[in-house]
């Protein structure tokens, strides 16, 4: 592969790795901005009733839930910790309403109800 073509390639994988960080203000400063309602942060948050399909808790704590929106049909990833979590066990095979940021790679839950 000629180093030209290589350098190329290398510039574009950083620009889709960097493109995530950079939608949130870039570095830490927007996970550190985007706060739970503890702090008062709610502004933000999107909502969305959801069917539990299957619940795994990992060893720090996290619960992953595959869920299904029911207004769209979407299956997508729930990450919920703390109560949120526990909540997310107890559904499975229910629906919720779960109000949460989007990540990459699915959803953290926030409030589940």
């Amino acid at each position: 592969m000629p180093e030209a073509a290589r350098r190329e390639a290398a510039r574009r994988f950083g620009e889709k790795r960097r493109a995530p960080r950079e939608a949130n203000g870039g570095g830490n400063r927007g996970r550190q901005a985007a706060r739970g309602p503890e702090q008062g942060g709610d502004e933000g948050l999107l909502e969305a009733e959801v069917a539990v399909l299957e619940v795994s808790v990992n060893g720090k704590g996290t619960t992953r839930a595959w869920c299904q929106d029911v207004a769209t049909g979407d299956r997508v990833a729930v990450f919920g910790k703390g109560e949120a979590g526990e909540r997310l066990r107890r559904a499975l095979r229910g629906k919720v309403r779960v109000a949460f940021r989007a990540l990459d790679a699915g959803w953290f839950a926030v409030r589940v109800s």
